[in-house]
């Protein structure tokens, strides 16, 4: 699928959304152990007409065996530098238009999502190195 038929959201209106979403969360432990969270995510509404979705979520990394019996707490400002990161740094072909990516930094897979019923789109990308 060609980048321009994928839903996409303009950068300003993502970048607001990562301060919305990291005022909320910050501070929200995560881990594997049993009574501690393991996804912190929220889905927002860009496009009502066309269905686009914007959903930003930092997932505990279950792949990584040095993740496991840990816990951590990202604090607000290392939640909306990530989701910049991610948002600035994975995706550079617009810097207009932005459509997802993914990082995964110190037992953290943040991801940014954008996405649409009528219009499937892959896994967003990884950043290289970021």
């Amino acid at each position: 699928m060609q980048i321009e038929s994928q839903p996409s959201v303009p950068q300003p209106f993502a970048q607001e959304k990562i301060s919305q979403f990291c005022t909320l969360n910050a501070d929200t432990p995560l881990s594997l152990n049993e009574n501690i969270e393991k996804r912190i995510f929220q889905t927002y509404s860009y496009d009502l007409n066309r269905q686009i979705i914007a959903t930003f979520k930092g997932d505990w990394q279950v792949g990584d065996p040095s993740c496991a019996n840990r816990e951590r707490a990202p604090s607000l400002e290392e939640c909306i530098n990530t989701f910049s990161t991610v948002l600035n740094g994975c995706d550079t072909d617009s810097i207009e238009q932005k459509y997802g990516g993914s990082k995964i930094v110190d037992c953290i897979d943040w991801t940014i999502t954008v996405d649409s019923p009528s219009s499937p789109i892959p896994n967003p990308p990884r950043c290289k190195h970021l």
